[in-house]
């Protein structure tokens, strides 16, 4: 069977004629049939996950399977193409992933498909041979999106000493009906890198959530034995064979800094020799493809490739830099005694920012797009909220909504020294008692949940999920 395809319905006259035309080979075959309408699948379930949900069924062999979609309940196989947001995704393997999208109407509304806590989507799936019509669909199911963080379970132990954990994206939602896809790079002590590729079939968590992820050390350059302090990966393209590929960045003490470009993370070459001797601490990807290391002395180095680096930021502090994040227009350093630096994306020009207080910041955060049904349909328009979140080793914050031209000062009630700040379709703040705090705006924060790893010394999010590790390897995930 092909890869699903997808028929959106309304937005515009051009797709309401792409949906009729479906629905009259579902229902009549128009050019003649060569099978045979078939009962509808048994077995057909959902799971949820961060703003998608997947739905399985138990598939046989030589059939064609159609799976119907709406938010109105009335949703049948043979009139999904007279609802306003109906649409169907043919020839569909089990399980296939539903992601959130913009639909958008007649008259200009828009739907958001799959938000997270939002009005559920129905679902019916019918079957045939050839080019046969459907056969009826199957009781209607529903499912919804619900944002990652919550619910944790423990993962696989990496294997080693842990200092931080990275992630890069290699497919997207809905790619092939499955959910995001990626590969976990963790670091450590004496140079030590492990990798874990992350291919999960459904949404949500992996029912064997021990067994999801293979950790797996890897060579690095003899003779390398500095400490690693912060990973981080970026997607890089396809190759001619259509296999997507990412490029990593690992970096350290004393300077020290490890690169890998082979696409899985499994050859690494010494980058950045001479550029600086103090450690390194954080390291980030930004929007136009750089990557951007900070660290001791008031230190910020950026590189194209993460072989190559120059210093950028020469005088604009001398204080230690912490922790680093690039959004959508601009990247923020944060370290000790309220320091604040930032710079455009496509600047190597950093300045001081404003800060408000003294704090010891230890965590940057940026979020950008806000896919969760209570807070969009206040309709105040922050769809898109651009915030970014500091964190410090009191368990206080700082938000800025105008990248970091002045910022608000709060306090995460619950919440002990801050490790990480990641975001998904929400802020997540990790504090060091393994604890995280969720906040969908990044000014109002959620009672603390536990993760599971006690002592947690890093935290990465993928976009649908996070991964929490200690020192010691252990760790856990929530998807």
């Amino acid at each position: 069977m092909s890869p699903v395809r997808q028929f959106l319905a309304r937005p515009a006259r051009a797709s309401r004629l792409a949906a009729s035309l479906a629905a009259c080979a579902s229902l009549w075959g128009c050019l003649g049939n060569t099978g045979s309408s078939q009962l509808p699948p048994s077995g057909v379930a959902t799971t949820s996950g961060d703003a998608m949900f997947s739905v399985s069924w138990n598939q046989q062999p030589g059939i064609d399977y159609w799976v119907f979609l709406s938010q109105n309940p009335i949703l049948t196989a043979t009139n999904y193409a007279d609802l306003a947001d109906g649409r169907a995704l043919i020839d569909s393997n089990s399980p296939t992933t539903v992601c959130n999208q913009q639909t958008y109407l007649l008259g200009g509304a828009v739907s958001y498909t799959v938000l997270n806590g939002g009005q559920p989507t129905f679902i019916t799936i019918n079957a045939r041979t050839g080019s046969a019509p459907g056969g009826p669909g199957s009781p209607l199911v529903s499912a919804a999106g619900r944002a990652a963080g919550d619910v944790w379970a423990g993962s696989a132990q990496v294997g080693g000493t842990v200092r931080a954990v990275g992630y890069a994206g290699l497919t997207p939602c809905g790619s092939y009906g499955r959910p995001p896809s990626g590969q976990f790079v963790a670091v450590g002590g004496g140079g030590a890198v492990f990798t874990a590729t992350w291919i999960p079939v459904v949404a949500g968590l992996p029912a064997q959530p021990t067994t999801a992820l293979a950790w797996t050390q890897i060579a690095t350059p003899p003779g390398f034995s500095v400490n690693l302090n912060a990973v981080t990966g970026r997607y890089a393209g396809i190759t001619a064979l259509g296999t997507p590929v990412a490029r990593y960045v690992a970096v350290g003490d004393a300077g020290g800094i490890l690169s890998s470009s082979d696409g899985g993370a499994a050859v690494w070459t010494v980058g950045g020799t001479g550029v600086t001797n103090a450690n390194l601490h954080a390291v980030t990807a930004g929007a136009s493809g750089q990557f951007i290391a900070v660290g001791d002395t008031g230190t910020i180095i950026e590189s194209s490739d993460g072989i190559s680096w120059v210093t950028a930021g020469q005088g604009v502090t001398l204080e230690n830099l912490h922790s680093v994040r690039c959004g959508v227009s601009a990247c923020i350093a944060a370290g000790a005694n309220g320091t604040i630096v930032g710079s455009s994306t496509l600047s190597s020009t950093w300045s001081a920012l404003p800060s408000p207080g003294a704090n010891n910041w230890t965590a940057v955060g940026y979020g950008d797009t806000n896919i969760n049904a209570d807070y969009l349909s206040v309709g105040n328009g922050l769809y898109n909220i651009d915030t970014w979140v500091l964190g410090d080793d009191q368990g206080n914050f700082a938000y800025s909504v105008n990248a970091g031209q002045s910022w608000t000062l709060g306090s995460i009630p619950g919440a002990g020294p801050i490790v990480a700040i990641e975001y998904t379709s929400r802020f997540l703040a990790l504090d060091a008692l393994g604890n995280v705090f969720a906040s969908e705006d990044g000014r109002n924060w959620k009672p603390g949940q536990q993760t599971g790893v006690p002592q947690p010394v890093s935290m990465v999010g993928t976009g649908s999920g996070f991964l929490v590790s200690d020192s010691t390897g252990a760790t856990a995930i929530s998807f």
